[in-house]
């Protein structure tokens, strides 16, 4: 691709590169060639991965040697070339020593030497002591006492299985032939003169020396490794308290936090040279040729495409990739998760998902963030339920959608409406207040399912609270209302406790004293009333199942779709 490629750099040498490649044609295997005199561990090695097999069937590689030398175009300006030749073990080479140039830049590959060479430095001192920092290292402090436990405990092994073993004695001692060999069946002989070496007669070991040695080690390998890792249990020492666990667990989280956080500066570098040769406009890259393009179809201006006016770091994640910690952080924030903003509530929560999966995808999907939130069938049940109960019509509790997106739907339903009213008449209609009232009910039963999980005490407070506010400006419009409609200068009837039993001329006397007229309506048969009374009944039943009947249709419609 970078040879014979459509973005391919001129400076190669195709006729030399094709002639090396056919060289390789026939030749399907790998041969591996080492010095064993000054790689030992590497045949050590092959022998264990292949029992001396130093050959595959991979792909044979063809090394090749990169050189970068500076090009002085002024005294005070130069620039880094680069030249590329192939490994004298390389085939179909010609020239003096096999070496030719099969690359020659014709145009500068850095400015600075910080564009090619990035050094990681690690601890790979090689004189003792083996100090990193002035802090000696870990494998030293621990290498003499584990080469004696791991030797004790071979010798424990060892001693252990010739335990196994029958030892026998010939007790007789006469120059005769004595029992050279002793053949054993279901039921077989032993001769009188052969006896077995009971427990007393056998070698015994101590066993608290060897207790005592191996307790040694331990203490010898916690003491060195204290200050990088916890202390091994022998199942001896008292159970630890929790402030105990935690200072521990502090301590080990924040020297991993520490080599994290180096770790992530470091690799700052490292994005800086990334982004600074994507930022190459006549680059020959593919990649950076698709970048360029990509940021020009989104209308990108290129004077922002410099890495210099770029602010380039490394995020950490959750607990800086320390697991336990990342765990721990996302259940305290789940904690306090009412007390954020709606968005950070959902961030919050895809969090916390992905701390407890391991599984970013699955976070992605169960708790989306920076995309559109999706209706969610909780929510658009409170939808359709809202205009029914706001007709008057009784809807019934579904219990197996998700109370909160129910409550939250529900509250800024009724939110809207009140601010309608608010901003009108601040009284609405009957009607109105009805539907608000049984709305407020449909709520109310909501709250107290959700008040069931003892892990949503606040979020039940904050709906609640919420829903007084709402229930006490509906008592507003319902009291305005009741002063409305009510009649003016209208005659006050002072109505005793006893009025129903007295007679009824008492009663029209009464009446006369209060000023009202005696009613010309004719009294009803009770026969008659009770009759039309339960039809009235039935056609109100009918009705309020037809209506229930065609919610329900149209909510099954919506939940297909």
């Amino acid at each position: 691709q970078r040879v014979f490629g459509k973005y391919a750099d001129k400076g190669w040498d195709k006729p030399a590169i094709i002639k090396i490649l056919a060289a390789y044609w026939d030749k399907n295997w790998e041969t591996v060639t080492y010095d064993w005199a000054s790689n030992p561990e590497k045949m050590t090695q092959l022998i264990k991965q292949n029992i001396g097999f130093y050959n595959s069937d991979a792909v044979p590689v063809i090394a090749l040697w990169h050189f970068y030398h500076i090009d002085e175009v002024t005294p005070l300006k130069s620039q880094w070339m680069m030249k590329v030749v192939p490994d004298k073990t390389a085939r179909g080479v010609e020239g003096a020593n096999g070496m030719q140039f099969l690359y020659q830049s014709d145009d500068p590959i850095a400015e600075k030497l910080d564009h090619l060479l990035h050094v990681q430095f690690g601890d790979m001192n090689g004189t003792p002591p083996y100090m990193y920092h002035s802090v000696r290292s870990l494998g030293f402090l621990l290498y003499e006492p584990c080469f004696w436990m791991n030797l004790f405990r071979c010798r424990t092994f060892q001693h252990a299985w010739e335990n196994f073993n029958l030892l026998w004695r010939s007790a007789d001692g006469s120059p005769k032939a004595r029992a050279q060999f002793l053949e054993f069946f279901h039921k077989g002989y032993v001769p009188n003169d052969v006896t077995i070496l009971d427990q007393s007669q056998r070698h015994q070991i101590n066993q608290e020396l060897v207790e005592f040695v191996m307790a040694q080690n331990k203490q010898l390998m916690g003491e060195a490794s204290t200050s990088y890792t916890q202390e091994t249990d022998t199942g001896t020492s008292r159970e630890q308290t929790l402030g105990e666990a935690q200072i521990k667990l502090q301590q080990a989280n924040a020297m991993m936090t520490g080599m994290l956080a180096v770790a992530a500066r470091n690799k700052v570098f490292e994005y800086r040279e990334i982004c600074r040769r994507f930022c190459i406009k006549k680059s020959l890259d593919p990649d950076v040729r698709k970048f360029w393009q990509q940021c020009k179809q989104a209308g990108i201006p290129t004077q922002y495409l410099s890495a210099d006016l770029w602010d380039i770091s490394c995020d950490m994640p959750l607990g800086s990739g320390n697991q336990t910690l990342e765990l721990a952080e996302a259940t305290q924030l789940m904690q306090t998760r009412p007390a954020y903003s709606p968005d950070s509530q959902q961030e919050i929560l895809h969090l916390f998902t992905a701390a407890v999966t391991k599984n970013p995808k699955l976070a992605q999907r169960l708790a989306p963030i920076g995309e559109t939130q999706p209706i969610s069938n909780g929510q658009s049940w409170a939808t359709a339920a809202f205009g029914a109960l706001m007709q008057g019509t009784q809807v019934p509790q579904q219990t197996n959608l998700n109370p909160i997106d129910q409550i939250k739907t529900l509250l800024g339903l009724m939110a809207g409406v009140v601010q309608k009213i608010m901003s009108g008449d601040n009284m609405g209609t009957q009607d109105d207040v009805a539907g608000l009232s049984a709305v407020m009910q449909y709520t109310g039963q909501l709250i107290q399912t959700l008040e069931q999980d003892p892990q949503q005490g606040q979020v039940v407070k904050q709906f609640s609270d919420a829903l007084g506010k709402i229930s006490n400006v509906v008592k507003g419009f319902s009291q305005r209302l009741q002063e409305m409609n009510a009649p003016k200068n209208a005659p006050k009837l002072v109505e005793s406790m006893a009025y129903k039993d007295v007679p009824d001329d008492v009663k029209r006397q009464i009446e006369a004293q209060a000023g009202l007229q005696p009613s010309q309506m004719a009294v009803p048969d009770p026969k008659v009333a009770k009759a039309q009374q339960g039809m009235a009944i039935k056609e109100a039943q009918f009705q309020q199942k037809t209506k229930h009947t065609e919610i329900a249709f149209q909510l099954e419609q919506l939940r297909k779709a």
